[in-house]
């Protein structure tokens, strides 16, 4: 599946809840979708892997943070036609998925996008692309344009975001259904009630068009919208690859940048988003110790993994 899909690899975060993790492992402090946590790749090499089979790497935007550009360019030497755009400072996740939505718009205003974060872990790749294959095809249906993967909810997670579907009743004949509300890491009792109510974590996996992406930031986020206008315009006179002129313009263009949260300011206000299922994955967003140690499993065993064992239980005391 390529087409007119392309996809936005988030890779922007810094991770500091695992710090002390990868500082066990490395002796310094590497963001965790940088680090090599169950074998031989690292979380975004995995997230590319595991979506490979429906974009093609030239179709893909990695966005970075500007000091880490070096570290994602040495990971991703072995994607051949990746696109690599780095923020010069962080204001926030809507940004971050701006940034590299303007660079698709300058080359195909037409395309459909799927947004994924590159720190998430996913055991079971089918039922990812199952569901990822699903929400291509709902987009053109979604009253608002946009489709979002929700994970089966396995605990009352209250470190987690949540999904409420106006049908809770998901089967496996049944995958598709619209978000009622999203809910950001509940208290115990609301998690509690979620999980029995049906409710679905939130992977931020999201899908959608150029346009509809463009016009939700536009209502809700006009400053940025103002913005980022200015920096694909400068990228159309470039045919998009980023060169120097529009490098310089978007170091400038980000000094003025208003910091804000993608999920809370669009997610949250778009009304008509469409729900998938993504049932018998394994998600896990390798947020804290516990949920890495959690997630992987029997997976860390030996050598290096074993390592990571031993750190994860060594922190886990201390974050209780």
């Amino acid at each position: 599946m390529d087409g007119d899909l392309w996809a936005i690899v988030l890779a922007t975060e810094e991770g500091t809840r695992l710090a002390p993790v990868t500082r066990l492992l490395y002796g310094c402090e590497v963001p965790k979708q940088f680090a090599f946590l169950d074998g031989d790749r690292s979380l975004l090499q995995q997230t590319m892997d595991r979506i490979g089979p429906l974009v093609a790497p030239r179709r893909t935007v990695v966005v970075v943070a500007h000091q880490r550009r070096a570290m994602a360019e040495a990971q991703l030497a072995r994607y051949p036609g990746v696109q690599i755009v780095s923020q010069p400072l962080n204001a926030g996740t809507a940004p971050g998925v701006l940034l590299p939505l303007s660079v698709i718009k300058a080359q195909c205003p037409k395309a459909t996008v799927m947004v994924t974060p590159s720190d998430h872990y996913f055991p079971a790749i089918e039922p990812f692309l199952d569901a990822a294959r699903l929400a291509v095809q709902t987009v053109r249906e979604s009253p608002s344009g946009l489709v979002v993967l929700g994970a089966e909810a396995e605990r009352a997670d209250t470190e987690l975001s949540w999904i409420v579907p106006e049908d809770p009743a998901v089967t496996p004949e049944v995958q598709v259904a619209l978000a009622d509300f999203f809910v950001e890491k509940p208290s115990a009792a609301a998690a509690a009630d979620l999980l029995r109510e049906g409710g679905l974590w939130n992977t931020m996996v999201v899908l959608g068009s150029v346009e509809s992406f463009w016009r939700h930031a536009r209502r809700h986020l006009p400053g940025q919208i103002a913005i980022f206008n200015r920096y694909v315009e400068a990228l159309a006179e470039t045919e998009g690859q980023g060169h120097a002129a529009s490098d310089e313009l978007l170091g400038h263009l980000y000094r003025s940048m208003p910091r804000a949260d993608f999920s809370r300011s669009i997610l949250h206000n778009v009304q008509g988003t469409a729900v998938v299922t993504i049932k018998g994955s394994g998600w896990c967003d390798c947020g804290t110790p516990e949920r890495l140690l959690g997630c992987l499993g029997d997976a860390v065993g030996q050598g290096r993994l074993a390592e990571l064992r031993a750190a994860l239980q060594s922190l886990i005391p201390a974050a209780n």
